[in-house]
């Protein structure tokens, strides 16, 4: 995924054969707009962290000058480019725009909607399901976003045993992995491994569900009604070889391309991780190790056969809650 954005959002997508605008549209338009679940109800936190509080503070002169994006980043329907926003726009006058989003938690229509491009993700380049849709929204909303997300990454919410798109050593969870095949192995005990793809879930969990791990976590009142409305109005539209689809309005999904979209899916997987049993898994030095979040993949450890079978019903029921 991380892959896919940056080769459209830093300008590297270069070009590749597609189907027919009129045949990715056909395939996409029901994916995009198919009905979100709609079963779970936001309760906020009571007493959140100070640093959480602190995510929706206005945003400073400094933040807007030192949290930039890629210069080489593509533009988005609106047509404005890195280079204007940072140069032509004095930095001042950068932090109003983006604190009059704040005030109002409301985004012009022109900042707002996106462009998606479709990056392959396998080597059949005539079927639509095989490629990854990459929305390109403004770049006045991406670097809202960058300074929103690199906020909320310094207040530690995740769990412990998530190491998919945040700046942490991607390694740690496969070196973990190996020693528990290698401890096992040695000692000769029995070790249940279950490997899940969640790839998928970025695309359809619910926006009902957005909204309430983002209460649950304490986020600003502010800021939850914010991004529920920005998934609630903001279109896409799908651009192939410079020709555009009609508007679509997604109705469930984290939209892949926008910076806060991995930390918010982040905070589902918090969810999903939490349903796995604390009782069962394997222990190794002390440690119960239960379960392994990567990028596209949820791992689930067992010792017995019927605990990682537990983990596995508890982590399906979590899922169908929230995609």
């Amino acid at each position: 995924m991380t892959k896919a954005a940056h080769k459209v959002l830093d300008g590297d997508a270069g070009s590749l054969p597609h189907p027919a605008l009129a045949a990715q549209l056909e395939f996409w338009k029901p994916v995009l707009e198919a009905d979100s679940v709609g079963l779970l109800r936001p309760r906020a936190v009571e007493n959140p962290d100070l640093a959480v509080r602190d995510l929706w503070s206005p945003i400073t002169e400094g933040e807007v000058i030192n949290i930039r994006l890629p210069r080489t980043s593509a533009p988005g329907l609106d047509g404005l480019t890195v280079h204007r926003w940072f140069t032509e726009v004095p930095a001042i006058l950068r932090a109003a725009i983006l604190n009059t989003f704040m005030a109002t938690g409301r985004i012009p229509t022109r900042f707002r909607h996106s462009r998606t491009v479709l990056i392959p993700k396998s080597s059949d380049l005539m079927d639509p399901a095989c490629y990854r849709p990459i929305s390109v929204s403004s770049v006045i909303l991406r670097h809202f976003h960058k300074i929103l997300a690199q906020r909320l990454a310094t207040c530690k919410l995740l769990d412990v045993r998530q190491r998919a798109f945040i700046s942490a050593d991607g390694a740690e969870n496969v070196a973990v992995l190996s020693a528990l095949l290698f401890d096992a192995r040695i000692n000769r005990r029995q070790l249940h491994v279950i490997t899940l793809d969640v790839r998928k879930a970025f695309d359809t969990v619910s926006h009902d569900a957005i909204s309430y791990v983002l209460c649950k976590h304490g986020l600003p009142q502010g800021m939850v009604e914010y991004l529920s409305n920005l998934y609630r109005t903001a279109a896409v539209r799908l651009e192939i070889d410079g020709e555009f689809s009609e508007e679509l309005l997604p109705e469930r999904g984290v939209r892949q391309g926008n910076l806060l979209s991995p930390l918010i899916f982040n905070l589902i997987m918090n969810e999903i991780l939490a349903a796995v049993p604390d009782q069962v898994g394997y222990n190794m030095l002390g440690r119960n190790l239960n379960a392994l979040a990567f990028a596209d993949d949820l791992v689930l450890v067992g010792s017995t056969r019927d605990g990682a079978q537990r983990s596995l019903e508890g982590v399906m029921a979590a899922m169908l809650e929230f995609v």
